[in-house]
């Protein structure tokens, strides 16, 4: 199969319902595996350092995952405003829209990067972090918050 055939528009109203679900949504199949690896790498590696250590990753991806929560929410809502205009013949409206969300989605990111490097000790303590692990868990969303 040749790249452009890959990346092509698709109807999924048309052929194969199970091929055309597939070719859709590889990339989110792709997205899921490397995620879940990923951090099944982080967890294994970082238990060799301790429990401490162990204990502030777990917290910190946990904290990270209520940062992520307003990212979910903007997709969500952005994925229904792409899905209402597609349907519409007018493309200058989705170019314009689908320029207005990413621009949007930057700024929030920036804002949320911010706020969950200032803010990351409350949010930690707010999950119930005890104190022996409250360091290492606070550089770990830190560094979380500004790659995320």
């Amino acid at each position: 199969m040749k790249l452009p055939e890959i990346f092509k528009e698709r109807n999924p109203t048309q052929g194969s319902l199970l091929k055309t679900t597939f070719l859709i949504t590889w990339p989110l199949w792709l997205n899921s595996a490397v995620w879940i690896i990923s951090n099944g790498l982080n967890i294994y590696w970082i238990s060799q350092i301790g429990s401490q250590a162990l204990a502030a990753v777990v917290a910190g991806g946990m904290a990270f995952m209520l940062l992520m929560a307003i990212i979910q929410g903007v997709t969500t809502s952005a994925s229904g405003l792409i899905g209402h205009l597609a349907g519409s013949q007018d493309k200058a409206e989705l170019e314009k829209t689908a320029r207005e969300i990413l621009s949007v989605g930057f700024i929030l990111s920036l804002i949320i990067a911010f706020f969950g490097f200032v803010f990351t000790p409350y949010l930690l303590e707010l999950i119930g972090a005890k104190n022996e692990v409250l360091f290492l868990a606070t550089v770990y969303l830190r560094i979380q918050a500004i790659g995320g």
